[in-house]
């Protein structure tokens, strides 16, 4: 008998795993968004959302920190059947939790594997059907045929490939996945999590940051990924290159309220937002123009024709809160003030040095880089690469002091004055403070003289205007909270910046605020980053290569080499995995899996011809309303309340034309292939 059940397990065909269950309707919206207002800590953050989101799109959230992405994504997590935030109720959600696992006991792989409901159940099932068949009588056989159907429905023996796909991809090593989670760092705590809720297959998959903590290789292998997911995705983001790759449409915080833009990749999304925005400057000068003309209306009759007054008051007054509406909207789109580091005290050509050092990741550990010579001189450059886990941020400790060397020297000029700007940093603030009174507190501790203006401006270049810089630090978005952090930073004089990822946490205008502001500053510049275009537009002097417990470092600018390299191990790992997987999925029962495949096919095919002519009459109805709120937009000529209503309108309907078309081609690929 267990010879019997070993070859029933051998003979199982080893299916892929199904795809997440969509709507119950594919017309319909899968996230529906009607007039609503985004609020945080009494705050108000955005006003009048509309926006809907059909099954399969892939969609990027995308502004300025503390604008209320974050706070929308959680609503739409939360969100039931009812309200001003609707999500289909037949939809699995799962949204990437900041806590990461730090309170796991598990191992990394069983860790990944924890949401996997259905395969565990099916698992549980199969082996418990496996010891119940004990004499192999036919009911037993029954039962046991049963859950090994339903096993295979799970994923079956698939699975652990499939999984070793997904920890791999995001640069886990196969020999770590019986590692305990408490052993990883927070940043791999966090790859963890993201493992985690891939595998569980959500059917709305929310992702807050998912790039943060990732390497290069792993942002790559997470965008492709994305892209081929069959669910529905909304992601908040500010990275450029993994929204070009894993999104197809773009929903941009401007302004105080949502702009949406359908089936509009990120290349494209930057050209339409300059449009629109050129396109309200033009109509906030039409209405300056016509307020000053109804203006000289009223002061010409004023005392001659009362009733011509009286009417170009009544136009002035329905005039006024459209201009005062489109003039927001355009001021808030004005660039902020520019962003200057403080400057550099005086100090030697050699402020800061490790000579001979060899280093852990803490004490008591083993020793990971060896022989350590690292010179960071004058007006130097110098961005570390080298593969994850090879000691990059290691050496930064040491070269900021707050790791102990466990041999060898670290040189300090009596005159350095050194800056860390860590990823981590936003953590240490002081919660309960005001985030103005903060920075300003801090920074009077190096000088005295720095007054509230001068803080409030450099706040202001980081995004942290008006009463935002006057909130509890507590109050404020993980990304805003890093910005307090990087003011206090830019206030501070330094001779020596050393920084740790610090592009994680901040959109993409503060990162452009900061490397405008790193252009002009004078002292010595030490990177660690994943951020390729970050490193490169530093103009870097030196690179220091970090890999198997070696560091060197070279007088030259950054290749393409530098990451590739750095990636090469993430990547073989990937082209291992696949292989596997591949081969995992073929064995002696292929023959099974194709007959059961046939049977779903023919269920396909008979229905299909109904479903196809269903979509083509939905859609030639939605595109005939596009082209009435076409005409109707012209005709509103420049009057914005009538103008953002109608392409709200269009948005929506364009939405659902693209889920239709979406799904008829799919069908009529299938009617074709099994024709």
């Amino acid at each position: 008998m267990a010879a019997a059940l070993l070859l029933l397990r051998l003979a199982a065909p080893r299916a892929a795993p199904p795809p997440p269950r969509m709507a119950l309707d594919a017309g319909g919206a899968a996230i529906s968004v009607r007039q609503h207002d985004v609020w945080a800590g009494g705050v108000p953050l955005l006003a009048s959302v509309r926006w809907e989101v059909f099954p399969r799109q892939r969609w990027a959230l995308v502004g300025p920190n503390g604008a209320g992405k974050t706070t929308l994504l959680h609503q739409i997590a939360a969100a039931g059947a009812a309200g001003a935030v609707r999500v289909d109720p037949a939809l699995r959600v799962g949204m990437l939790e900041q806590s990461a696992v730090s309170g796991s006991a598990r191992s990394l792989r069983a860790e990944a594997m924890s949401r996997m409901e259905g395969f565990q159940r099916a698992k549980a099932a199969l082996e418990a059907a496996e010891a119940a068949c004990t004499s192999g009588s036919e009911a037993e056989l029954r039962r046991l045929d049963e859950a090994l159907a339903a096993f295979e429905e799970a994923g079956g023996y698939a699975v652990e490939a499939r999984v070793s796909r997904v920890l791999r991809g995001l640069g886990f090593e196969e020999e770590e996945f019986d590692r305990p989670c408490s052993s990883f760092s927070g940043g791999w705590q966090m790859r963890i999590g993201l493992a985690r809720l891939l595998l569980s297959e959500p059917d709305l998959l929310l992702l807050d940051e998912p790039t943060n903590h990732l390497d290069a290789a792993a942002r790559r292998w997470l965008a492709e990924y994305v892209s081929e997911y069959s669910g529905t995705v909304l992601v908040v983001s500010h990275d450029k290159a993994f929204i070009r790759v894993a999104c197809d449409s773009i929903a941009a915080v401007e302004g105080g309220r949502l702009e949406t833009y359908v089936s509009t990749p990120y290349d494209k999304y930057e050209l339409v937002r300059d449009e629109r925005r050129r396109a309200a400057i033009a109509v906030v000068e039409k209405q300056r123009v016509e307020y000053q003309r109804l203006q000289e209306v009223v002061n010409k009759w004023e005392n001659v024709d009362r009733s011509k007054a009286a009417g170009a008051r009544a136009a002035l007054a329905k005039l006024l809160p459209e201009m005062q509406a489109a003039e927001a909207a355009v001021v808030a789109k004005r660039r902020p003030p520019r962003l200057k580091l403080a400057a550099p005290p005086p100090c030697g050509i050699l402020p800061l040095a490790l000579r001979g050092a060899s280093l852990a990741h803490a004490q008591g550990v083993t020793t990971v880089v060896h022989h350590v010579d690292f010179e960071v001189r004058r007006g130097q450059r110098i961005v570390l690469r080298g593969p994850n886990g090879a000691g990059k941020s290691t050496i930064l400790k040491a070269l900021a002091g707050s790791l102990p060397l466990v041999e060898g020297e670290r040189h300090v000029d009596d005159r350095l004055e050194l800056g860390v700007f860590a990823q981590d940093l936003a953590q240490e603030l002081p919660h309960d403070r005001p985030a103005l009174e903060y920075v300003a507190a801090a920074v009077r501790e190096i000088d005295p003289l720095v007054d509230d203006e001068k803080c409030r401006t450099v706040m202001g270049a980081l995004g942290l205007v008006g009463e935002k810089a006057l909130r509890r630090i507590e109050s404020l978005s993980g990304g805003e909270k890093a910005r307090v952090g990087l003011a206090t930073f830019c206030l501070t004089p330094c001779n020596v910046l050393l920084f740790d990822e610090p592009t994680n946490h901040l959109d993409v205008d503060s990162i452009a605020a900061l490397l405008e502001a790193l252009e002009e500053y004078d002292g010595a510049v030490v990177v660690v980053s994943h951020d390729r275009p970050f490193c490169e537009a530093l103009h870097c002097t030196h690179v220091a290569y970090v890999a198997d417990g070696r560091c060197v470092v070279e007088e030259r600018e950054l290749r393409a080499s530098d990451f590739s390299e750095a990636d090469r191990g993430v990547r073989n790992a990937e082209v291992a995995s696949e292989e596997a997987a591949e081969a995992a999925e073929v064995d002696a029962a292929e023959a099974k899996a194709q007959r059961e495949e046939e049977r779903r096919l023919q269920k396909l095919r008979s229905s299909a011809p109904k479903k196809v002519a269903k979509l083509e009459a939905l859609i030639a109805e939605a595109e005939a309303q596009i082209a009435q709120l076409d005409d109707e937009m012209l005709k509103a000529g420049s009057d914005l309340g009538i103008l953002t209503d109608l392409t709200a309108q269009r948005d929506s309907l364009q939405g659902k034309v693209d889920a239709h078309y979406k799904e008829w081609e799919a069908l009529e690929e299938l009617m074709v292939e099994t024709a």
